[in-house]
């Protein structure tokens, strides 16, 4: 049996048990720089990978049991959700066995991040979608959906010296703190098409074209959408990249295909259109509510009130909140966006 530890900003503590180390390295990969070799009593998720449920387990109202988009089946058990620690059985058919990064990824995106989110959501911090990079003495973050331009715009920021925290999800506490959350960035063909500033590695863009072929082959004989993306270490396409880890939140920049610039936050039907806008942009929120907690009405309420009344607090408090198109920055102009970020 092995076993890891991670522990996040000192509010979250996970810890892996799985019998292949497979799935430690995967999730060394992930967590790195949150490992750390503290035995607590009180984690807040314990997962069990690839190891026998306990008895009854598809009696318990957080059993699912599915095919995910005809690739796969897993079956995994959510025990405590609202308990000091929660616990998390997962096991899936022979490819669990096969290619234990695709499962590791599965457990991690479907499961665990949004479990995350809903035990912070108790503890009044929130899992935002979003990019967040910071000055150095305050925070910028960009909440968004998938393929709006985060990750592309926070490493053009960070070229020109911001520090990075996060180009898809940040922890952000009901007291306007942002946290970051630097896993390996998660690449596209479209990430190696756009960006001309980076470096990518011959052998990273190799591997982003193979996959958009899998990813197009997938698409055809599953009939279903598949996103599959690179994990890539920051440190190999951005040198000197500085990783940051908590400062306050200054101001928000949403990205949309609408360029509306600043929005005034006087009027609370302002403030509550973007409250909604903020939040729904988030796929693992999206899972928790529509999936993990699909018929636990009572656990549904508890984290829609939660997030609403942490984002409505964040909101009120940040100095401003910009709607911005992504996509009209290039590194020719990316200084007209920091000088609106430091304004």
């Amino acid at each position: 049996m092995y076993t890891r530890r991670y522990n996040f900003h000192d509010f979250l503590t996970i810890v892996i048990h799985t019998r292949k180390i497979q799935y430690i390295r995967y999730f060394d990969n992930e967590f790195g720089p949150y490992k750390t070799e503290e035995v607590r009593p009180d984690n807040d998720i314990e997962v069990f990978i690839d190891i026998d449920f306990p008895h009854n387990a598809c009696r318990e109202p957080l059993f699912f049991s599915y095919r995910f988009k005809q690739l796969f089946k897993v079956s995994y058990c959510i025990y405590d959700i609202n308990g000091k620690t929660t616990r998390l059985y997962f096991n899936g058919d022979y490819t669990i066995f096969f290619y234990p990064p695709l499962m590791g990824a599965f457990v991690q995106t479907e499961v665990l991040e949004p479990l995350i989110y809903y035990k912070c959501a108790l503890k009044n911090c929130l899992l935002i979608h979003s990019a967040c990079v910071s000055d150095g003495s305050s925070s910028y973050l960009f909440p968004a959906v998938g393929g709006s331009g985060k990750t592309t715009l926070s490493l053009l920021l960070v070229q020109h010296g911001m520090i990075f925290l996060s180009d898809d999800l940040t922890f952000l506490s009901r007291d306007g703190v942002t946290y970051a959350y630097p896993r390996p960035l998660h690449l596209f063909t479209y990430n190696i098409k756009e960006p001309c500033f980076l470096k990518i590695p011959t052998t990273i863009r190799y591997i982003i074209k193979f996959k958009d072929v899998i990813r197009y082959f997938l698409n055809i004989v599953c009939k279903e959408k598949f996103l599959i993306a690179t994990r890539v270490d920051i440190h190999s396409v951005v040198r000197g990249v500085k990783i940051g880890k908590v400062y306050p939140l200054s101001k928000i920049f949403f990205l949309s295909k609408e360029h509306f610039g600043k929005i005034p936050l006087d009027n609370t039907l302002i403030i509550d259109t973007y409250l909604h806008r903020i939040l729904n942009v988030g796929e693992i929120r999206n899972i928790l509510i529509n999936r993990l907690l699909a018929c636990q009405d009572n656990l549904k309420s508890i984290v829609l009130q939660k997030e609403k009344e942490i984002m409505y607090a964040i909101l009120t408090r940040i100095k401003a909140l910009y709607s911005i198109n992504s996509h009209i920055y290039n590194k020719d102009n990316i200084c007209d966006l920091i000088n609106l970020m430091n304004e």
